[in-house]
């Protein structure tokens, strides 16, 4: 008995689970040491391969510094930029146009047929004159070899006359003969000048039915159909020519203008310059303003709006070349340019411009240095400097 509940309680010993050991703190101690070791071996690695900084592209560019200059200051007007030469051209005959060859914005070349009207009764009249002008030349052959005649014969009897054999009768016969022998052929003759005008009368009033080109332009206006009556004074077509080189512009009558000040045009992206012949004298009493005409150093499209700015003065104004803008839609930058020699787009606001500088009115200030010509620059990059 005592055998069986010894082994029992044995067997109830074996499946007790197991306290749990207590560490000492020399282990402990052992344990932290190597975790801080594990840490600062992962602290020396990291140390030792730190990241490396972003290489920046080096570009070479033209830089400027950034002044502040005397600008002039102008007024500016909207103009019209007018053809140097118009031709409205009507008809000389009356008649039906039967063709009409151009249309709005055709080229012509000087001499080119444009209109054509119905000369049926021209070409007619034109056939009657060369006719008769035919017929006089005929009648003067013939009356010209009579009074040739006439003339050999009256010289004959006058010799006769002269001599006795030939009566007085018989000389004045022949002498009258001649007279009206060379009196018929001076009429004749003077006919024929008259019918060579008649012709070419015919001929001119047959041209009138075929309207040409004078000059060399633009169809700017058609006014007339096939069908329609052509009349004296009646416009068919309008031919501008294409160096369309003058400006028509209304100006303030307290902006003060004379013959030969140098005005600056703009026409979208292009600017020219015009220099301008004729103020006119009188002012309009409700528009308080006077016409002023331009002549344009370049041509532009006849009809093209334009903004025509006079020089009234002159303001300090810092400016950037025209070259240095930077545009994207609606917004302009620059590229500034520091002492760590990094360019860094700027947006700047951009007033006037002379032709080659702008007005900077915001975003720049004297003394900064800016890209000239940024074609390659980019922002962050490094710009080398050159001239």
């Amino acid at each position: 008995m005592m055998s069986s509940r010894s082994s029992s309680r044995h067997g109830r010993q074996r499946f007790l689970p197991k306290a749990p050991s207590r560490q000492s703190p020399v282990a402990r101690s052992a344990a932290h040491g190597t975790k801080a070791l594990f840490l600062a071996t992962l602290v020396l690695v990291a140390c030792t391969h730190p990241e490396q900084q972003p290489t920046r592209t080096v570009v070479d560019a033209p830089v400027v510094v950034v002044h502040r200059v005397s600008m002039p200051l102008f007024h500016s007007v909207a103009g019209t930029v007018r053809a140097e030469t118009t031709s409205t051209l009507a008809a000389n005959v009356v008649g039906t146009v039967v063709r009409v060859l151009v249309a709005e914005g055709d080229r012509v070349r000087k001499g080119d047929l444009l209109v054509e009207i119905d000369a049926r009764e021209q070409r007619a009249q034109m056939n009657r004159a060369t006719a008769a002008r035919a017929q006089t030349e005929r009648a003067i052959d013939a009356a010209a070899a009579t009074a040739q005649l006439a003339e050999t014969t009256y010289r004959r009897y006058l010799s006769l006359h002269e001599r006795g054999s030939a009566s007085q009768q018989e000389y004045d016969e022949a002498k009258a003969r001649n007279s009206a022998a060379q009196a018929e052929l001076a009429r004749l003759v003077a006919t024929r000048d008259e019918a060579r005008a008649a012709a070419t009368q015919a001929q001119a009033v047959l041209d009138y039915s075929s309207i040409r080109a004078p000059i060399d332009g633009i169809v700017s206006a058609r006014f007339v159909d096939p069908g329609a009556q052509a009349a004296p004074g009646v416009p068919l077509v309008a031919i501008e020519n294409e160096a369309a080189t003058r400006i028509d512009a209304s100006v303030p009558e307290q902006v003060a203008v004379r013959p030969g000040d140098i005005a600056l045009v703009e026409s979208g992206a292009q600017r020219v310059s015009a220099r301008v012949i004729r103020v006119q004298p009188s002012i309009d009493a409700a528009a308080r303003s006077s016409l002023v005409k331009l002549e344009l150093k370049a041509p532009l499209r006849a009809g093209t709006y334009v903004k025509v700015s006079f020089p009234i003065g002159e303001r300090d104004a810092v400016t950037a070349p025209l070259t240095s803008l930077v545009r994207r839609g609606q917004l302009t930058s620059v590229f500034v340019v520091g002492n760590d020699e990094i360019a860094r787009m700027r947006l700047v606001t951009v007033g006037t411009s002379d032709g080659t500088q702008a007005e900077i009115l915001s975003g720049l200030a004297a003394g900064e240095s800016i890209v000239a010509a940024p074609a390659n620059v980019r922002d962050g990059v490094i710009v080398r400097k050159r001239a």
